[in-house]
């Protein structure tokens, strides 16, 4: 990895006409790094791999877990996956629920209601098998019959 001033000065020096040959001696690198160099339009920078998690390997049962139920407490779920091996502390677990939560309960597409006893009456549809008629009374009904 090369720092900002190396690019810099590569860059500077074939701006200048050295050729990529003694650019490399004078900086004790390849002809094919100075070439690279020389091409990239951004300085060169140290980016880190994100640090992978002790969960990682466990995401698909927390999903799963949250799947079945999204307001699972978090001292559940750790129940639940210490019997799958994991070992490690409440807050880590925490954090990544905080994060998975939303999405679990903003992907219901129902909602539980409870209602007082008396509050809500339900009828089922049943077919009588007799021809009621509409817009006519009863009376005019049997004098066509």
């Amino acid at each position: 990895m090369y720092d900002v001033q190396e690019w810099a000065g590569v860059r500077r020096l074939h701006r200048d006409g050295w050729t990529n040959t003694a650019i490399a001696e004078k900086f004790g690198m390849s002809r094919n790094t100075v070439a690279s160099l020389v091409a990239s339009e951004t300085p060169p920078r140290y980016e880190r791999q994100p640090a992978r998690s002790m969960l990682d390997c466990f995401a698909e049962a927390i999903a799963a877990m949250l799947d079945e139920d999204p307001k699972a407490p978090a001292t559940v779920v750790r129940e639940r996956l210490r019997a799958l091996g994991y070992s490690g502390g409440i807050t880590i677990l925490k954090e990544r629920l905080a994060e998975l939560r939303p999405a679990f309960v903003a992907a219901r597409s129902y909602q539980r209601t409870t209602y007082l006893p008396g509050e809500l009456a339900q009828v089922d549809w049943w077919e009588t098998g007799i021809d009621v008629p509409v817009g006519r009374s009863w009376t005019e009904h049997e004098r066509s019959e």
